[in-house]
């Protein structure tokens, strides 16, 4: 018993502090820029894409990614599916409220789709090209993350997931349709902001 709480709150701490690593942050202060003080003021690919161009954008969308996979696999490996489930969930969170920037941060969908492609490929393949087809034909980045979001359950149906694995992506997926609240509220007013690159840094 005491070992199997150790076990967990490893797999908790590990999870939490890799899904905390700012890199929108990390990569924007190295340019000598705060990312939380520009553009949108959010610490995501989108805001450093804007800001910083493609080139520090093109880090920040790998670093977030890795950083969910690798969450999703400490889990799995120290705590099995159970494990590797509560590692993904805390990693997107983590995100979200890191404890290296005051308990901001973006808003999951790289970090999600991290712990995504650690559990079905095939889904993170169709969601991410989802989230890439509308952003690149509508402009709007929020649009197709929130896409992949309600994308994201229907896959691992489709792939034949278990059922609390879809319980808790579902939940997860919804965390990040919460935290796009008021890109929705934009899009519904015609008043969201499109993607524009910067091409000066």
């Amino acid at each position: 018993m005491g070992s199997g709480i150790l076990k967990f709150g490893v797999i908790i701490l590990a999870a939490y502090l890799l899904g905390a690593i700012p890199f929108a942050q990390l990569v924007s202060r190295a340019r000598g820029v705060d990312i939380f003080s520009v553009g949108s003021g959010n610490a995501g690919f989108t805001n450093v894409l804007r800001v910083l161009g493609g080139r520090a954008a093109s880090i920040v969308l790998i670093g977030d990614i890795l950083k969910g996979t690798l969450a999703a696999g400490i889990g799995d490996w120290l705590g099995n599916e159970w494990g590797m489930l509560l590692a993904s969930a805390v990693a997107v969170l983590a995100h979200t409220l890191s404890i290296f920037v005051h308990f901001r941060g973006g808003k999951g969908v790289a970090t999600g789709a991290g712990v995504l492609l650690y559990v079905s490929p095939l889904s993170f393949l169709v969601c991410g090209s989802t989230l890439a087809l509308l952003a690149y034909t509508t402009g709007y980045m929020s649009l197709g993350s929130l896409a992949a979001a309600v994308l994201c359950p229907i896959m691992l149906v489709v792939t034949d997931q278990h059922p609390v694995v879809i319980a808790v992506f579902s939940a997860c997926a919804l965390f990040v349709i919460w935290k796009h609240r008021s890109n929705i509220r934009r899009l519904r007013a015609g008043t969201e902001n499109k993607i524009r690159a910067s091409k000066k840094r």
